[in-house]
């Protein structure tokens, strides 16, 4: 049996599509942090112009207590250097540039997200800890505690 433990609702403004799972999240400063990812059929110079399903990966943080709600999030994508750059693997489904984000350490000044790109590979990009939170902006939550 599944029950609810408790529920938040926000007013969060992301245009890359739906806000997907990602990572665990990881306590830090009094809140935890977490990356999470979304998808889009765009057409970008990444796809040479076509159209296809790109994946994009944020952060947001949330409250360390019930009911949990998310207190801040990222503006736009987090884009390294290689995430859409390199071989190209055609999945069963169609074209996409894929990038999904696994897992993250913190470490001292920095970030290290563990990810998968085109459902083929294991990178790790490595993040400015504070330009990272720096990027983030308030979101404004309505409690519905159960």
């Amino acid at each position: 049996k599944c029950e609810t433990f408790s529920s938040s609702q926000a007013s969060i403004v992301w245009n890359y599509g739906e806000l997907r799972g990602g990572t665990t999240a990881l306590l830090h400063e009094n809140q935890y942090l977490s990356f999470f990812h979304s998808s889009l059929r765009m057409s970008t110079e990444h796809s040479g112009g076509k159209a296809m399903l790109h994946y994009f990966m944020g952060a947001y943080t949330f409250s360390a207590t019930p009911p949990f709600e998310i207190t801040q999030i990222s503006q736009e994508p987090i884009v390294g250097k290689n995430f859409y750059k390199g071989e190209y693997y055609k999945p069963y489904w169609g074209s996409v540039r894929c990038i999904f984000p696994c897992g993250f350490i913190i470490e001292d000044l920095y970030i290290y997200v563990s990810y998968g790109r085109q459902d083929h590979e294991i990178w790790i990009t490595k993040l400015n800890k504070q330009a990272l939170l720096d990027s983030l902006v308030p979101v404004n939550s309505i409690d519905t505690h159960n």
